[in-house]
């Protein structure tokens, strides 16, 4: 490996300034109307498609490309839907090699872009509707491309071309008006081979925690209905209702004029915070915090130590999220808490309701909402052990630390892997 720079046993790079930013002088760079031709997409939406005939036409979905697949499409292992066969249309076929962007997006992830692999002789891949096809024009390793396109520099040179506020679009045009930039094809081979070779030991890592939310999943499911009994245990269980094991605070209203402060005594979290790294299970990190003056002025609810919090409101509710607060703290009018009775363990109350899908209690309106007097009656069987209760809860909190740790190791190799990519597809690294 050679890196930029003069040290001892390392090749000196030698940069050129590009559209792109500074790349090896050895590098070449070209516009992607240069280098692809576009071939033909299909206007098929969802309607149009199908898992379940398993024949004819596979088709690529650009909202597949958004949120389902990453740089590549393996269409020897990936699911696609299948076209319906009453329908006639006459797309080109995908090739591997292909690249699929999706020129239609609800946020700037409009351009994501999924190179086509594992195409076999006996399929016929197609792309649909707000997608384009780019076929390149020149030999390129296999991969190079959906790293590349992907990578931050491909990306960020996206961002003045993009149109609309609700629905943002980014045209062929534009497109092909953009850069790419590329190294020999040997050495497009070894960065290609480098960043699979992180991709895969990240996909072991999500593969063997899968494996072990599915393990605790059962365990969960076991230990909580009481179809599994601890040994040194035999005191009845009890059926409950929430409103009687514990009980629920709302939060408050927190104006913009207050937001934004790092320190104070409060945290003051809203429901984006519990996708803060590091509040998986406590609520650890806020990004807002209050003083005690603030809190006065608010009115605020202070929420306790060892609340459960959950979200109240909007789409959010859905992802059946809730978390332990670690310290006193206050939360905004999106979400809810539940604090339990001193005769309830709330490590217990926290799997208990982790098990419960309270989404099912959401009343239909046009915004998702819960209602506490819903939220109160929700049946539980419990044990009427306290001492139980915390058997119950450290087994499972012991599974849960370790699958943190792995995610915690699975995201630290993500960082490693996105710096990387950076690196090498900018030359700053260079493989030899």
């Amino acid at each position: 490996m050679a890196r930029d720079g003069n040290a001892k046993g390392m090749k000196e790079t030698k940069f050129k300034d590009t559209v792109l930013g500074k790349i090896p002088e050895e590098w070449s760079v070209a516009q992607v109307g240069d280098l692809f031709s576009m071939k033909r997409n299909n206007t098929l939406s969802r309607d149009n498609l199908n898992y379940s005939d398993l024949a004819g036409y596979k088709n690529i979905h650009y909202g597949d490309v958004l949120v389902k697949f990453g740089a590549f499409i393996d269409i020897s292992t990936d699911t696609l839907p299948f076209v319906n066969h009453d329908i006639k249309f006459n797309p080109d076929l995908l090739e591997n090699g292909d690249v699929i962007i999706a020129d239609t997006a609800e946020d700037e992830t409009v351009g994501k872009a999924s190179e086509v692999i594992g195409i076999s002789a006996k399929d016929k891949v197609v792309s649909g509707l707000h997608t384009m096809i780019l076929h390149p024009n020149e030999k390129f390793a296999s991969k190079y491309l959906g790293y590349f396109l992907n990578g931050e520099a491909y990306h960020n040179s996206l961002y003045n071309s993009m149109q609309g506020t609700k629905v943002i679009s980014i045209s062929k045009k534009a497109i092909n008006a953009t850069s790419i930039a590329y190294p020999s094809l040997s050495e497009q081979q070894r960065i290609a081979s480098a960043l699979s070779d992180a991709d895969a030991l990240v996909a072991e890592l999500d593969a063997l925690i899968e494996k072990k939310r599915a393990i605790m999943a059962g365990t969960m499911q076991e230990l909580l209905t009481g179809k599994r009994r601890l040994q040194g245990f035999d005191e009845p269980w009890v059926e409950r209702i929430l409103g009687q094991i514990g009980t629920f605070v709302a939060g408050n209203g927190f104006p913009l004029i207050h937001q934004g402060k790092s320190k104070g005594k409060y945290p003051f979290y809203k429901v984006s915070d519990m996708n803060n790294s590091g509040n998986q299970t406590y609520m650890i990190v806020a990004n807002n915090h209050i003083d005690q003056e603030v809190a006065n002025i608010l009115n605020c609810n202070i929420i306790p130590a060892n609340s459960i919090v959950f979200a109240k409101i909007g789409a959010a509710i859905f992802l059946e999220r809730k978390r332990l607060t670690s310290i006193d703290c206050c939360i905004d009018n999106n979400m809810q808490s539940f604090q339990c009775n001193k005769s309830f363990d709330c490590q217990y109350a926290l799997w208990l309701l982790r098990s419960i899908k309270i989404a099912d209690s959401v009343s239909q309106t046009a915004l998702p909402a819960l209602k506490v007097t819903d939220l109160k009656k929700i049946e539980v069987y419990i044990p009427s052990s306290l001492a139980e209760q915390r058997a119950i809860a450290s087994i499972l909190s012991d599974m849960d630390a370790e699958i943190a740790e792995l995610e915690a190791k699975r995201d630290k190799y993500k960082e490693v892997r996105q710096g990387m990519m950076q690196q090498l597809l900018t030359g700053k690294i260079r493989l030899i």
